[in-house]
């Protein structure tokens, strides 16, 4: 009996599958455009669903859908059609879709393999990460509400989230966070107060990861236990009542920001900032003798990595980490973004929010929270925040000066503005444009997007101007879409389309073999040509010296590039590129900056000629532009004795017609003035990295501004020991450079370090290697080796050939989601590539080209720069392959 009975089941399982099969049917069918030419690339997709498919390279298709379905087909620059699937009917045959009248509202719509179905199969296969609000190429102003300004939306959650990992893989608990934001002006400073609880029985050494905002610069970091029991920092009642004693007097100083913790904190352990040779020589030394240091260093654009120890079990550890922004400029409003990170952890999470100075109509916060006067600021608080970001909107046009406590000492302010020149049209315009687009694995989920969008609104807007184009993709290997120019016209913009649309996004950066792929492409030798740089910048595999970078370029091009205000960019590339080609960055924070900068590079420069204030001196600009281009962003800062009536005067020129240069006068009054401590760090950032691009030629110079005004970088980094008589051993002190920066303005010393050094020796990968070993022989990097004459003598006669690193040209074959594992592609498309994904299948690739193996590999070196061990493994496996 149970035997008939277990047959009986199984039968009626198999006709319940065979119904439920029956449900769907196979439609099948060819995409063509009006002159019969197949549609590869398409999108088809069953309205209504999620479930859809892409045309292949004959415009082919195949997708199973619910009889009577509505098939939706699309595809750039073609008007979109809707076909309903006849009854008893499975081959659709041809559908033809119709060319737009013009592209001014053409849809970009890209959709990408959700991680959580990508194993399903029913999903929309494309080269993009996720589904992206659709992006119009119009030059009509956005729609938006009162109030609200309007950036790209983000679809990932990694900005602001802090882990705390032990091993390669397990992470402690986050128990419960509070951030604290203060907001100056154009300027906040934002505290993270985060605690984790070690539920082991057992001591572990752990990592402390952050991915910090686009621009972010920290300044504290501090690590300790805590006398909180583990009921009180994970009770979101008493969570809230901590934060309020934590923001006491709203001081961020770090002597007050240890000051109000004193009493809930214990074995705290402050980080210094030290030259970067002082601190690998500590952390080298410290390791040896099984006492862990920590260490915090970019590991990437945006991105620290530092190591705490010791984490005690049992016990709750409290970290604080804090750092200073730049609000976004948009629409004439001032706008900060606070992504939440862990908001949808179910650790307590506390925000507090003060607005120093501005009228509290004007302020906007989203979302919506009581708000409270204190003195001369406006405060909100939100507890257990259901959103992933609490933006906050100031509708204040007019410029805000901020200016640093008058004292005895040095006095500084800063100011960001819009240059309001007018435009006059350039008489030397080319007809060439080349776009150098980042398809590597940083540019999903969504910068390729934007790229793209960039690239349709300055064919589009120009097609007077630029009457042919081309372009080049570049991860670790560049490599052209077509190797000619081609005639801009919708028609080849919607081939290069196809293109991109199948393209795997995968792979580290490497600007520097695109610039050389640039100058080896013998087609384009003679030929003047604008540069669009489409990348983020952020350099992880190949070439990082700028100037060897700016080298590549020859003169007669202009180089321009694009700040997205998406996290990851290294605005120290794109402006250095920019400046030594006369080019410029622009801001395209949403798609009405697209259109709006789009034909910026049509109209004539202005150089600065002359920056003057009264009361005021050391002037220095972000980026150290040369020259400036009407609606350009810029952050000024400076010196000042006395201000009382503070007004800007920029003196800039252009050539006119008989090559003389006309001067015009640019000037901006200040009828906001903030007293805030944030005016000096603006100052100090900005000064620093001016230094810092010098090289080795203001090394000490930029060392010693680092230190003074906390600025981690390229010189100088956080290290945290385990005493104070730690770093009397490693000869780290407490340095008080005042007088130093006192009596050296920024513009004194880069004057008198040109006037010692030639510039043309940067990116002399000769000259660079000589003066590490100069740096070896003084013991700076605690080791210390000596040379002799006989050795440098022959090292000194070898020719720079003998000191530059040429890798070899890749040789790959395939570079679209075509036949990539499912499972893969989601990997890669989430933006978080697994070590044992990538590897698996880098093993696989292996066996059919080796190049492409190593380009998959490389997409662990994108997502974390920092990680030497994987670095060291992903070295082996290139050399053995």
């Amino acid at each position: 009996m149970k035997i008939r009975l277990h047959y009986f089941i199984c039968f009626i399982l198999i006709i319940c599958s065979f119904t439920a099969f029956a449900q769907k049917i196979t439609v099948t069918g060819k995409v063509i455009d009006e002159k019969g030419q197949p549609i590869p690339g398409g999108t088809v997709i069953e309205k209504g669903t999620t479930n859809g498919t892409v045309t292949g390279i004959e415009g082919v298709f195949s997708l199973k859908v619910s009889p009577g379905a509505t098939l939706v087909f699309s595809f750039f620059g073609l008007q979109h059609k809707e076909v309903k699937v006849p009854a008893g009917t499975t081959d659709l045959g041809n559908i033809k879709l119709k060319e737009q009248a013009s592209l001014d509202e053409v849809v970009v719509v890209a959709h990408g393999i959700p991680a959580a179905k990508a194993k399903t199969g029913n999903v929309v296969n494309s080269v993009l990460s996720q589904d992206v609000v659709a992006l119009k190429a119009t030059s009509k102003k956005s729609k938006t509400k009162k109030g609200e300004a309007k950036t790209w939306k983000r679809s990932n959650g990694e900005v602001n989230r802090v882990r705390l990992q032990i091993g390669d893989k397990e992470a402690l608990p986050l128990k419960s966070r509070k951030i604290s934001v203060k907001i100056d002006g154009f300027r906040a400073r934002i505290l993270m107060d985060c605690f984790f609880y070690n539920d082991r029985n057992r001591r572990f050494e752990g990592t402390f990861k952050l991915r910090l905002p686009n621009g972010a610069s920290p300044y504290f970091f501090a690590f300790g236990e805590t006398t909180h029991q583990l009921k009180v920092v994970a009770s979101k009642q008493k969570m809230s009542s901590l934060g309020e004693k934590m923001t006491e007097n709203w001081s961020f100083h770090p002597d007050s920001v240890l000051a109000h913790r004193k009493k809930g904190w214990s074995t705290v352990k402050q980080a210094r900032i030290v030259p970067k040779q002082k601190a690998a020589n500590a952390y080298t030394k410290t390791v040896a003798q099984a006492i862990d240091p920590a260490l915090m260093e970019w590991s990437g654009a945006d991105v620290f990595n530092c190591r705490v120890f010791p984490l005690m079990p049992k016990k709750v550890h409290h970290i604080v980490i804090g750092y200073d922004l730049n609000l976004l400029e948009v629409d004439d409003q001032r706008v900060l973004e606070l992504a939440l990170g862990n908001a949808q952890e179910k650790a307590p999470l506390r925000v507090e929010l003060l607005v120093k100075g501005v009228n509290p109509n004007a302020l906007e916060v989203s979302p919506k929270t009581r708000s409270k006067i204190i003195r001369e600021s406006t405060h909100f608080g939100w507890s257990q925040p259901k959103r992933n970001v609490i933006k906050v909107t100031v509708d204040e046009k007019s410029p805000v000066l901020l200016k640093s406590p008058v004292n005895d000492g040095v006095n500084y302010f800063a100011t960001a503005f819009k240059t309001n020149l007018p435009k006059v049209p350039r008489t030397d315009l080319k007809e060439n444009a080349v776009f150098l687009l980042d398809v590597s694995l940083s540019s999903q989920p969504d910068k390729f997007n934007v790229w793209l969008k960039t690239l349709v609104a300055v064919l589009q807007n120009n097609q007077d101007i630029i009457k042919n184009f081309s372009v080049m993709c570049f991860n670790i290997e560049a490599f052209w879409w077509k190797e000619k120019l081609v005639k801009n016209t919708n028609r080849n913009l919607r081939r290069f389309l196809r293109f991109a649309n199948r393209l795997s996004l995968e792979g580290a950066t490497d600007l520097g073999v695109a610039l050389e792929e640039l100058n080896q492409a013998n087609w384009l030798k003679g030929s003047s040509k604008y540069l669009f740089l489409l990348s983020d910048g952020d350099i992880t595999w190949g070439e990082n010296s700028l100037y060897s970078l700016s080298k590549k370029i020859t003169s007669e091009n202009e180089l321009y590039a694009f700040s997205t205000g998406f996290s990851g960019t290294d605005p120290r590339v794109l402006e250095h590129l920019t400046r030594s080609t006369k080019g410029a960055v622009f801001s395209i924070i949403n798609e009405d900056e697209i259109q709006e900068v789009s034909k910026n590079f049509r109209f004539a420069p202005w150089r600065i000629e002359d920056i003057q204030m009264k009361g005021a001196d050391d002037f220095i600009l972000a980026g150290k532009p040369q020259y400036l281009y009407a609606g350009q962003k810029l952050i000024l800062a400076g010196r000042f004795r006395q201000l009382q009536q503070p007004k800007l005067e920029i003196q800039v020129s252009q050539k006119g017609k008989n090559q003389k240069r006309k001067k015009r006068n640019f000037s901006l009054s200040f009828d906001q003035q903030i007293t805030s401590e944030l005016a000096k760090r603006v100052y100090g950032q900005i000064a620093t990295t001016q230094l810092e691009s010098l090289g080795y030629m203001a090394e000490k110079e930029a060392i010693q501004y680092a230190v003074h005004y906390r600025v981690p970088g390229q010189t100088c980094s956080f290290v945290m020991l385990e005493s104070d008589r730690e770093y009397r051993r490693f000869k780290i002190t407490k340095e008080d450079n005042t007088k130093f920066i006192a009596g050296n303005t920024v513009k004194d010393l880069l004057q008198k370090l040109l006037l010692k050094n030639n510039l043309e020796q940067l990116g002399n990968a000769k000259l660079e290697f000589l003066h590490f070993l100069q740096k070896l022989e003084k013991g700076e990097s605690g080791v210390k080796l000596t040379f002799t004459q006989q050795l440098k003598s022959l090292i000194e006669g070898l020719p720079l050939k003998a000191f530059e690193v040429k890798s070899p040209k890749l040789n790959t074959r395939r570079r679209t989601t075509r036949g990539m594992a499912t499972e893969l592609l989601a990997d890669l498309q989430g933006g978080n590539p697994t070590y044992a994904m990538v590897n698996e299948w880098a093993e696989v690739r292996k066996r059919r080209n080796k190049d492409e193996a190593i380009r998959l590999l490389s997409s662990l070196v994108e997502k974390n720069p920092g990680n030497t061990n994987q670095l060291r493994d992903i070295g082996f496996s290139a050399m053995k392959w």
